[in-house]
């Protein structure tokens, strides 16, 4: 599980669990909508997260790009407790990073 804080932003204070992986964009459902922030593409970036607690996120084409930690990235990007991600006009820092037991 991870948990994402939103910073910055139209969707400012809103918490969001991760629990396997978020889209991000106009056309995503929920969450990954970032309150219609108008400046994020339609499929922005993907964020995912798998059992071991490995945490990273991708840019999916979009024409303003995907920053972790002010830098823009052209991969994938391993995320950690404390990084700031910006896709368009909102920002996110990472927040709780938890690995599951093998068994669950």
């Amino acid at each position: 599980m991870a948990r994402l804080e939103v910073v910055a932003g139209r969707a400012l204070g809103i918490s969001i669990q991760l629990d396997d992986e978020l889209l991000i964009g106009r056309h995503a459902d929920g969450a990954g909508r970032l309150a219609d922030d108008d400046e994020i593409s339609r499929s922005h970036a993907r964020i995912s997260l798998d059992r071991s607690g490995f945490c990273a996120i991708e840019d999916l084409g979009s024409r303003n790009g995907t920053f972790v930690n002010g830098l823009r990235i052209s991969g994938p990007q391993t995320l950690s407790v404390g990084d700031a991600i910006e896709v368009g006009g909102t920002t996110l820092v990472v927040r709780e990073l938890h690995t599951q037991p093998a068994d669950a």
